[in-house]
């Protein structure tokens, strides 16, 4: 999913004005920032979140957790050259991040 491009509602200015999104004032940039609805910025939040992680990709913790320690060694036992049996024996027993 890719993350939606919206249309600002309006723009504040550095002064703290607000000007319509038409206003020809705004076409200067210069110290303007755009405002969106709060649907428009949760549809971004959460397609975002989405994008994160991209498909075939897991997020794993920094320090293995026991149950993936024991679960390469237990792999290792079965080919104890192949690493990447070890490899996809952790991957698959990672906790899944908190939400």
């Amino acid at each position: 999913m890719t993350i939606p491009k919206f249309k600002p509602v309006a723009f504040k200015t550095y002064k703290g004005y607000l000007l319509h999104y038409d206003d020809p004032r705004a076409l200067n940039t210069f110290g303007i920032s755009p405002l969106f609805t709060a649907d428009q910025q949760q549809q971004a939040y959460e397609a975002g979140k989405q994008a994160a992680v991209p498909e075939g990709f897991k997020i794993v913790p920094i320090d293995p957790t026991e149950e993936m320690i024991s679960a390469s060694w237990i792999a290792s036992k079965v080919d104890p050259i192949d690493n990447y049996i070890s490899y996809k024996a952790m991957i698959e027993v990672s906790p899944e991040p908190k939400k």
